[in-house]
């Protein structure tokens, strides 16, 4: 039994190689310093009988950032049974460039998106310009100076052995990212059990430099108690902090996290908002997400799913794909709150399309002059004030919505928002309706309506007792 490891320096892609911009920034190419996959990868993806005939297994691929000579560098390490010949490891050596290419089959550089989302990287990758949609990464070999990877055999049954050799005398020769990286891995003791001590002495060395990733790590080993590592809130807090003092947006919002979700502290949503709102204001995308789940799920605020659902939209567009799920979560659940009003206005729908050319069993109303509807919407205007007064007081189970005619480019559409309130002189709510004119607004948008736009307003309870509703009144009684 032994060991193969196939390395090369790598020129990195986003997107197919032949088309795509190179990633040259080493700021951007430090930030896939140590991500790596699972054990199985690459040989699961190959032919099976090119592994059978090889008798090769795991495929580990990983990335360390050469800080000496400035590059990205791509490693995969396999388990073997015996030593290859060199026609059985040209064979290898092929099948991994191509994986490397080729993103075996688009899937190959998963983990490498996953674990930027763990790293908290999309602000630094986006103001690169570097799409991060997946399968959009691809390595090549830089050939110009070294047209071959290189080749390693070692008797070692245990591939990552390789790995943590090379770490080593990296770390040795000064390669701070070394350090952090070799320091995490034996911290967490994913790779070698019983070396926790040897690795916290690499992150504080690291962190002495003002390694970032290093000091992050320590705050969350001491706070979390990863692999060996005791339990020291006082330790772990001080460390997060000190990535902040040194500028770290990220540790900001893990740090909130960690009050937030009472994770090795004990929770304290005053801090954790206090941290959250920092790092928002610094655009960090995982701040807005941990800031949109408080208001999402009413962590030491009120629920406002409005709020969430901006905090959500920000972080998705500034790339921080994780938070897709929860953003369309939220936007269901606004939509869903216009629910009861579309049931109640359904019910007083007319039969005939014609009579009001709007299709049944759609309440985004366009009526042209009538006089009873002329004469609801001034009841409306009439008693706006008494329903303003009411939203602040409103019972358990009570909704409020207006019905609002909104104006863009000449065209006039009539439709209700819902989650309403009222301030600086204006109603705020969700768009409870999809469009059918003003195709430029969205179902579970956020709208400011100035008061002389509402046509009607209604307040509801569980049991479909409501209050104004005069335009509905209008058309229970065409129905």
């Amino acid at each position: 039994m032994g060991s193969i490891k196939i390395s090369s320096r790598a020129k990195l892609f986003s997107g197919d190689p032949r088309k795509a911009i190179e990633v040259t920034d080493a700021e951007v190419l430090r930030t896939f310093h140590g991500m790596h996959s699972d054990d199985q990868l690459c040989s699961l993806e190959m032919e099976r009988d090119l592994v059978d005939e090889l008798e090769i297994n795991g495929g580990r691929i990983h990335f360390h950032f050469d800080e000496t000579q400035n590059c990205l560098r791509v490693t995969t390490v396999y388990g073997a049974e015996r030593e290859l010949s060199a026609e059985a490891t040209q064979r290898l050596v092929q099948e991994t460039k191509t994986q490397w290419a080729e993103g075996i089959g688009n899937g190959l550089f998963e983990f490498v998106h996953e674990q930027l989302i763990g790293a908290g990287f999309y602000q630094t990758i986006v103001d690169e310009g570097i799409d991060l949609e997946l399968p959009d990464y691809c390595v090549q070999t830089a050939s110009d100076d070294q047209p071959t990877p290189e080749v390693t055999w070692s008797e070692s049954g245990n591939p990552n052995d390789l790995l943590l050799d090379d770490l080593k005398q990296a770390a040795e020769a000064g390669d701070v990212s070394a350090k952090t990286e070799l320091g995490s891995l034996l911290v967490d003791g994913e790779m070698a059990t019983g070396r926790n001590a040897e690795g916290i002495a690499l992150l504080e060395s690291a962190a002495d430099e003002n390694n970032e990733f290093a000091t992050m790590k320590l705050g969350s080993a001491y706070l979390k108690g990863e692999g060996e590592t005791p339990v020291d809130v006082e330790k772990g807090v001080a460390y997060y902090q000190r990535a902040i003092d040194e500028g770290s947006t990220f540790a900001i919002s893990a740090l909130g996290e960690a009050y937030k979700e009472g994770k090795g502290v004990e929770q304290d949503t005053d801090k954790a908002l206090k941290l959250l709102n920092e790092a928002v204001s610094k655009g960090d995308p995982v701040g807005m997400a941990e800031l949109g789940d408080c208001y999402e799920f009413g962590v030491g605020v009120d629920v406002d799913l409005k709020k969430a659902s901006e905090l959500y939209k920000q972080a998705l567009e500034m790339g921080f794909d994780p938070v897709e799920p929860a953003y369309e979560r939220v936007q269901q659940q606004m939509k869903q709150s216009g629910g009861f009003f579309k049931w109640l206005l359904g019910l007083f729908m007319p039969r005939s399309k014609k009579a009001l050319e709007v299709p049944e069993e759609n309440f985004v109303f366009r009526e042209g002059d009538d006089e009873k509807l002329a004469a609801a919407v001034a009841q409306a205007q009439a008693t706006l004030s008494q329903f303003a007064k009411r939203l602040p007081k409103l019972k358990q189970f009570e909704s409020a919505a207006l019905k609002v005619a909104f104006k863009k480019n000449g065209v006039t559409e009539h439709m209700w928002i819902t989650d309403v309130e009222f301030k600086d002189g204006h109603f705020h709510g969700i768009l409870a309706n999809d469009p059918e004119l003003i195709t430029s607004m969205e179902c579970g948008d956020s709208q400011r309506v100035h008061p002389n736009d509402v046509d009607d307003w209604m307040i509801t309870d569980a049991d479909g007792n409501y209050e104004g509703g005069f335009s509905v009144a209008v058309f229970a009684g065409r129905s």
